[in-house]
């Protein structure tokens, strides 16, 4: 074999190398692509998993009139109520809630007792609260009415369902809030409470460990502290007021409740997108920071003030403190405002993204995070850029594998 020739079998070994490079570029990009879009749409995913298995066993009773009938001596139907009244809801969902509700204490006071010892109350709380992953699946949920009808329910709403369970069987029950969260508690003979987490499972529930970084820890008094009585319903208000074509005055519940950290986030939340701050406003705020320390609304609040009287540094100080998981679409304009690139140049594709997420899961409650958005974006980038360069470098190897497939063989 010549000189030559052996160059080209070197040249020819040598584009299989650049080939098999290629294909491993392909691959990578591929993956890189699939893995951003996963971590983008994992609320999807995840949530739509919920819904899934649980309409695999999910057996609708049929509705009877009965079951419409309206008990103001339970939560839930004072709250489904005061949605119908507030314009949140419609007079057919409301019903349709509210024999949702019925259907699930009927099947707990056929399913579940207790004999009134601790022990029994346990039971019967860990029955009861089994028994709500058989009729809500598991999705954030704000309003009780517009949910409940569809089966949908997530920390609260769930709360509220086993807090009449178990007001019906002479358990003295609460709810207990803790930053982003609310799970039940129970009161026992001997003055000390007890808890359940109904989330987990897909809304079966547990026994939690509130040790776990699950649960947010926060100086402010008014979480883990059980609420029951008018306060739920007062702080149900405020936490629907978005959502309500007839607004509560929060003026008056904040005045009320001037510590309670869900009422006063969601006082100056409001106040802040209405850019009606004041510097004692801001003053308060700053204040309340300081032991409210996990509060995003706050933070938000408070940043809006700093942009309203042109303190550029301070109001970025501010946003920077909020954690990126929880940078939701207010949050993100926010950083579009302050002037941040990253935030201006891909806020179109956020807002498809929020867009896409919510429209998927037909659930306007769903709250997009900027954490999840950059990870996703970031990889779908890098892996776009992996295909792209692994198209052009494609069209060159075939050119020059051809060329020298021809050469080698002209020379045989």
């Amino acid at each position: 074999m010549n000189t030559e020739a052996r160059k080209k079998k070197r040249e020819l070994s040598k584009n299989q190398r650049h080939g098999f490079i290629l294909f491993t570029g392909v691959v990578l990009g591929v993956l890189f692509t699939h893995a951003g879009y996963s971590i983008s749409f994992r609320p999807v995913n995840s949530l739509e998993k919920h819904k899934e298995d649980f309409y695999k066993g999910y057996s609708p009773a049929a509705i009877m009139t009965s079951d419409k009938v309206i008990n103001t001596d339970l939560l839930t139907h004072r709250l489904i109520f005061s949605d119908r009244q507030r314009g949140v809801t419609d007079a057919m969902t409301a019903a349709t809630a509210i024999s949702k509700v019925n259907q699930y204490m009927r099947d707990v006071n056929h399913r579940c007792n207790s004999d009134g010892t601790d022990k029994g109350n346990a039971a019967f709380v860990a029955c009861a609260g089994h028994l709500i992953g058989k009729h809500f699946y598991y999705t954030p949920s704000i309003e009780v009415s517009n949910n409940y009808a569809v089966n949908r329910s997530d920390c609260d709403t769930n709360t509220y369902l086993l807090m009449d369970a178990a007001r019906q069987h002479d358990i003295d029950a609460y709810i207990m809030y803790a930053p982003s969260h609310a799970f039940f508690a129970w009161k026992d003979s001997t003055g000390h409470f007890q808890f359940w987490e109904t989330t987990t499972l897909n809304n079966k529930g547990e026994v939690p460990d509130l040790r776990h970084d699950f649960y947010k820890k926060n100086f402010n008094h008014s979480y883990y502290t059980p609420i029951k009585g008018i306060r739920v319903e007062d702080i149900y208000s405020t936490l629907t007021y978005d959502i309500a074509s007839i607004k509560p005055d929060l003026s008056a519940i904040y005045r009320k409740y001037p510590d309670d950290a869900f009422v006063s986030s969601w006082y100056y939340y409001t106040k802040a997108s209405n850019h009606k701050l004041t510097k004692d406003d801001a003053r308060v705020l700053i204040v309340l920071l300081q032991t409210d320390i996990t509060s995003v609304d706050k933070r938000y609040a408070l940043t809006q003030y700093f942009l309203s009287i042109n303190k550029q540094e301070q109001a970025l100080n501010t946003f920077k403190t909020i954690p990126l998981e929880k940078c939701n679409q207010d949050c993100f304009q926010i950083g579009v405002v302050l002037g941040l690139k990253r935030y201006q140049y891909t806020q179109p594709i956020f807002n498809w993204y929020s867009d896409r997420v919510k429209h998927s899961l037909n659930n306007k409650n769903i709250r997009v995070n900027a954490s999840d958005f950059f990870s996703g974006l970031i990889l779908v980038v890098m892996g776009s850029i992996l295909l792209l360069i692994s198209a052009i470098s494609a069209g060159v190897f075939l050119f020059r594998y051809k060329k020298t497939s021809v050469s080698i063989k002209s020379d045989k």
